[in-house]
């Protein structure tokens, strides 16, 4: 097995875990994959600027071609998805946020929206137990990125807030669309007492 071992403030060009493709990946290439984030580190995915047509840059992609993979984002620094973030994209995904940001999709580009469970076989979770999910940036983000809940043939779940925390201690917000059951996929939306989702129109 590989490991990584990375400082507060790093920044990589795209991740993927559990993946049959190659890149910054995490336990090997053509397998299964974890990554875990603690304390207060934060990460940048990407290069800072739009990725040219048919880049990779800025993806994090969890759980690829029948592999499996699993994120636990357990840092309170903030995990900035300058790309595409998919959960579940041809395989098995997961993605357990208990604290922190995750910004995804904050930068120029086209298909940029965040995907749990997209394509077909593709079957994604994504637990917001704690922390805020902003997708585009969130509510003052500049780029729109529709949320979609299991997309195209694949099954997805959200789950904001695990009744645990105060209220309002998960937390989705976005200025574009969410989606539960997109063009031929299954999605479910659970939301518990301490989850919110704030969703503020774009015009």
């Amino acid at each position: 097995n590989n490991s990584t071992n990375a400082s507060a403030g790093s920044r990589v060009n795209s991740l993927r875990v559990g993946t049959a493709l190659g890149g910054f990946v995490i336990d090997g290439t053509e397998g299964s994959g974890t990554l875990v984030a603690s304390g207060s580190k934060s990460l940048t995915i990407g290069s800072g600027s739009a990725p040219a047509g048919g880049s990779s840059t800025g993806d994090l992609l969890i759980g690829e071609s029948a592999y499996a993979g699993t994120v636990t984002w357990g840092s309170t620094g903030t995990l900035k998805i300058e790309g595409r973030l998919r959960v579940g994209n041809g395989g098995v995904g997961a993605f357990n946020q208990d604290a922190g940001v995750v910004d995804a999709g904050n930068v120029a580009g086209q298909l940029k929206y965040l995907g749990i469970g997209d394509g077909s076989g593709g079957d994604g979770t994504y637990n917001l137990n704690n922390g805020r999910l902003l997708p585009g940036g969130g509510i003052s983000g500049v780029e729109l990125r529709q949320l979609r809940v299991g997309s195209s043939g694949a099954e997805g779940v959200l789950n904001v807030g695990d009744g645990v925390g105060s209220a309002g201690t998960a937390r989705l917000e976005s200025r574009d669309d969410l989606f539960v059951g997109y063009e031929g996929g299954s999605g479910t939306l659970v939301i518990k007492a301490d989850g919110a989702i704030q969703l503020q129109t774009s015009d």
